[in-house]
């Protein structure tokens, strides 16, 4: 059930299968292109944005753009221009009260600034007219470093008439595509990937093994991935210990499939049960299991963000800031009764969501792992000098197929990957980045 399903493709799956096609009520959309491409794509923006606002009949504006950064960027700049323009932006890590504002009445034209979230996700009444910059940031997945990175790409055919019909749910729109008309008829695919070929496999795999399908290179997948992709999900399910030499799954590997987190944090939860962390690896399990941050950074008072961050922050491993901030969250759940846990959360610029969120996945994590670990945390805790040193060994030991060592030599200092050599880099936002140019 999509607005954008291909339905020829799930038919021929399928032999036979029935579809119901419920159409809403569309009004017609008049759609302009660019005479010429551009990649100033936000100052085109700005620039169409002005031109609806000062010569085109009243009606609610709708913007795409691609990143947040760009979001603020160019809300920043309408307001600064325009007093009597409502400009608000959208996307998913802004907080609940800030999204809602789109839905509330204003005395001015409101200019709705949003990623792809808007273009299926949500209605907003009163849009008639939408501007589409034809980017969107999507997941890309590199088989060799075995890493997801997100990246700025071109939107897909479907995309771009789902946004369009943004402009016609409440009367006539008229959509202004910040591209040219060769552009959307060659260059734009004509629906975008399914997710099985925008990640890794390893979980895919151990998931069909333990339902039965040994031989899953020759299982029938709607949408086939690349081989690399499949093999280096063997890979790393073999480096885990899920399955044997000759592709058989482990008795290991079938306890990870029944976990409620990816199966890759099983090793790290047998090696946190001889250290004496099993409950800090749960606990780093269910935040890396969140789509959401736990720091929150607004563009306006990203500096102060920073400042307050720092009561958290551990300079050898982001995943104990990441820690402490959430023991400091249950700690003020539990103890400080005079100041309302959301108002705690908004001084310490902490996303009170995605904590929340946490804490419900670990419990869940902690029922499902009753029966197959044994939960002691005997040797490591707060009060132990050794605290921080067992929770990165740990860590360490569970994911070494992940692991990378630093090179130092008089030019600068790289990173190699452990298995295949490859380079690797820190985040710039990472309290290790500051170590690594040092």
């Amino acid at each position: 059930m999509s607005a954008t399903l291909n339905v020829e493709k799930i038919q021929s799956y399928f032999p036979g299968a029935a579809t119901f096609e419920m159409p809403g009520k569309v009004h017609p959309v008049e759609i302009h292109y660019l005479s010429d491409s551009t990649p100033r794509y936000c100052y085109c923006a700005i620039t169409v944005v002005q031109h609806i606002h000062e010569n085109m009949d009243y009606g609610d504006i709708l913007l795409f753009l691609p990143t947040s950064g760009d979001i603020e960027m160019v809300c920043s700049i309408l307001r600064k221009r325009y007093e009597d323009l409502a400009v608000l932006p959208l996307y998913s890590a802004l907080s609940r009260a800030k999204q809602q504002e789109i839905f509330e009445d204003s005395e001015y034209r409101k200019c709705i600034v949003a990623t792809n979230v808007a273009e299926t996700s949500i209605t907003i009444d009163g849009i008639v007219y939408v501007v589409d910059s034809g980017l969107e940031i999507r997941p890309v997945y590199n088989p060799r470093l075995r890493m997801s990175s997100v990246l700025t790409c071109p939107i897909s055919k479907a995309s771009a008439k789902q946004r369009a019909g943004r402009a016609g749910r409440t009367q006539p729109g008229i959509c202004f595509r910040l591209y040219t008309g060769q552009t959307h008829d060659t260059c734009f695919i004509p629906s975008v990937p399914p997710g099985i070929l925008e990640g890794e496999l390893a979980s895919q795999i151990l998931l069909l093994k333990v339902m039965g399908f040994e031989s899953v290179g020759t299982f029938d997948f709607l949408d086939p991935p690349h081989p690399e992709v499949y093999l280096c999900g063997l890979q790393d399910l073999c480096a885990m210990g899920y399955i044997d030499d000759r592709g058989t799954i482990t008795p290991k590997g079938r306890i990870a499939a029944r976990l409620s987190v990816h199966p890759k944090w099983l090793n790290a939860f047998m090696e946190g049960q001889k250290n004496g962390c099993l409950r800090e690896m749960i606990d780093l399990a269910a935040i890396s299991s969140t789509q959401h941050p736990i720091f929150s950074r607004p563009p306006p008072v990203q500096f102060a963000a920073d400042i307050a961050h720092q009561r958290f922050a551990c300079p050898l491993s982001d995943h104990i800031s990441q820690l402490n901030a959430l023991h400091a969250y249950e700690s003020a759940m539990k103890t400080n009764n005079r100041l309302p846990i959301c108002q705690w959360c908004f001084d310490a610029f902490l996303n009170r969501r995605a904590l929340s969120e946490i804490v419900r996945i670990r419990d869940q994590l902690l029922a499902s792992l009753q029966q197959e670990l044994t939960y002691t945390n005997e040797i490591c805790g707060f009060e132990d000098a050794e605290y921080d040193t067992h929770i990165r060994k740990t860590l360490a030991q569970g994911f070494l197929y992940q692991c990378a060592l630093k090179h130092s030599n008089i030019f600068a200092t790289v990173y190699k990957t452990v298995h295949e050599g490859h380079s690797a880099g820190i985040h710039p936002e990472s309290s290790l980045s500051s170590e690594s140019q040092e």
